[in-house]
């Protein structure tokens, strides 16, 4: 990955996570409690929807629940929302251990797929865990490696994200003129997805604005900070770009097998947002490399890479 501070030498550990989740789960493994997690973290229900996080060793271990509609994606979760969760419970492994609460920010992630067969991507008859820990680089960045995996051991996605810790009065101090009050939501608002418009298509260049966004949809994130997740935006880029190709090329499904991040500044509600799209062959008729520029009120917000697989 670009610009990231990753220092990680292997996933052996999680993978042995997988492979002996039930006797971990039930014979070593200690349930944290969801209220204490919550108290250090400033991401909260329902975008936060983890219902027990257990603790073995130096890694979290939680059940992650579908809640985001797959579409004409291959996978029982898409490659995006698997982001999210594993992301959401890398700043708890992040935060567990600090005294205090905090801000934990994707400044840079990758989710790749890991397992080799296609149709085992297609089995929703499987819980979905995910085993993470974290390493610190100095006080202020710390680096979070999960997986997310299902009851047959088979490992679906491995996540390396990086996040900067902010303190919660920087943070406010940062971003007071963004406070907004949010009624909490009865029903998660990430069950629906966004619709986008194309402004302009080019010979592999699509263009499109995010439009306006009401609070109670980033509810969660954060509490009185109303702030579009990125990875909802990026679950919904897939979406919208996945079908624009499958369109494009007479093709029925896709599966992606790899989402790279770099963030420069957050998703704020009520600023003019637009996503170029550039979209590559990569030499074979039905894989492609899109790259997408999101900007905010006319300035570079994020990058943000995939490639997707026409089926």
């Amino acid at each position: 990955m670009k610009n990231n501070d990753f220092s990680f030498f292997g996933f052996e550990k999680l993978n042995y996570v997988a492979d002996n989740l039930l006797n971990i789960l039930f014979n070593e493994a200690t349930e944290v409690s969801i209220s204490v997690i919550l108290d250090k973290i400033c991401v909260s229900p329902p975008y936060f929807t983890f219902k027990k996080i257990y603790k073995y060793q130096n890694i979290l271990i939680a059940q992650a629940k579908v809640e985001q509609p797959i579409d004409n994606e291959i996978a029982s979760i898409s490659i995006g929302e698997a982001g999210r969760h594993m992301a959401i419970l890398g700043t708890c492994i992040c935060a567990i251990d600090q005294g205090d609460k905090y801000y934990y920010l994707v400044k840079n992630a990758k989710t790749s797929l890991v397992i080799q067969d296609i149709t085992s991507l297609c089995n929703n008859e499987n819980d979905l865990y995910i085993a993470i820990e974290s390493r610190y680089i100095d006080n202020k960045i710390a680096n979070a490696y999960g997986i997310l995996f299902n009851t047959e051991k088979k490992v679906i996605y491995q996540l390396e994200a990086s996040y900067n810790k902010v303190k919660t009065t920087l943070f406010s101090r940062l971003f007071k003129k963004h406070a907004e009050e949010i009624k909490p939501s009865k029903e998660s608002p990430y069950r629906k997805q966004i619709t986008f418009e194309n402004k302009e298509i080019n010979h592999e260049k699509l263009l499109f604005s995010i439009p306006e966004i009401e609070k109670e949809r980033c509810a969660g994130h954060f509490k009185n900070y109303p702030i579009l997740p990125t990875a909802f935006v990026i679950y919904n880029i897939i979406s919208h770009v996945g079908n624009f190709l499958l369109e494009k090329n007479n093709k029925k499904r896709y599966y992606i097998t790899e989402v790279r991040l770099s963030l420069l500044e957050l998703l704020f509600l009520k600023s003019e947002k637009e996503v170029e799209i550039t979209y590559r062959n990569m030499n074979r008729s039905n894989l492609y490399q899109v790259s997408c520029n999101i900007t905010q009120d006319k300035k570079k917000n994020a990058d943000v890479i995939f490639y997707i697989n026409l089926i």
